[in-house]
């Protein structure tokens, strides 16, 4: 389905509360409700944690495979999405993991780049070139730090979470999270040197 059916799935769907209580009891429509609701949250993340892998579907099918299994100890401690994305975490850290020895097939970006093009605002060829430019130079440079530098870096910079939501992620203190922080900004600021400096920025 397309993005209008997900945003009708979020502001005509039942209370963040209900539709657990309805996932955990089996309710079919309940867990479609939800995997809309937050499907392209995990497909976003996961294309920038484990990159433009071909085997993408299989990961995130393997995440909400887990969230279902796992629904039942949700809590509410924290907002679904943060506990969501410890979900989704773990298992992009369980396909690296697994396909270190054997590798990973990646799709090259500009293919999903070209993709996202057809959803951008912009008429104009060159800005939509700088921007899927852009784009794949960052992702590209998001998969040269250490995982648990990446990981806190796209919860913070990219998805807008908080210090203390992305400590809950981690289960890490909030110092130990700003100082993943701290050194991922540091890294990236170096690899994309060149790229801070061109004019198509």
């Amino acid at each position: 389905m397309n993005a209008s059916v997900d945003k009708e799935y979020l502001l005509n769907g039942r209370d963040e509360h209900s539709l657990i209580r309805a996932c955990v009891a089996g309710d079919r429509d309940a867990r479609t409700e939800l995997f809309h609701r937050y499907r392209d949250m995990i497909h976003r993340f996961a294309y920038r944690f484990v990159g433009p892998v071909a085997d993408m579907d299989d990961i995130i099918h393997d995440i909400y495979i887990e969230l279902f299994k796992s629904l039942k100890r949700f809590r509410g401690e924290s907002r679904l999405s943060t506990w969501l994305y410890s979900i989704a975490a773990n298992v992009c850290f369980t396909y690296l993991k697994k396909t270190r020895r054997r590798g990973r097939v990646f799709v090259p970006y500009e293919v999903i780049e070209g993709q996202e093009a057809h959803r951008d605002n912009a008429t104009d060829g060159d800005r939509v070139f700088a921007r899927r430019y852009v784009r794949g130079r960052i992702g590209e440079a998001l998969l040269k730090l250490n995982e648990k530098k990446r990981l806190v870096l796209i919860l913070h910079d990219i998805e807008g979470r908080t210090m203390e939501e992305i400590a809950r992620v981690v289960k890490k203190p909030v110092g130990t999270v700003k100082s993943r922080l701290f050194h991922a900004r540091s890294e990236m600021r170096g690899i994309l040197k060149d790229l801070m400096s061109e004019p198509m920025l």
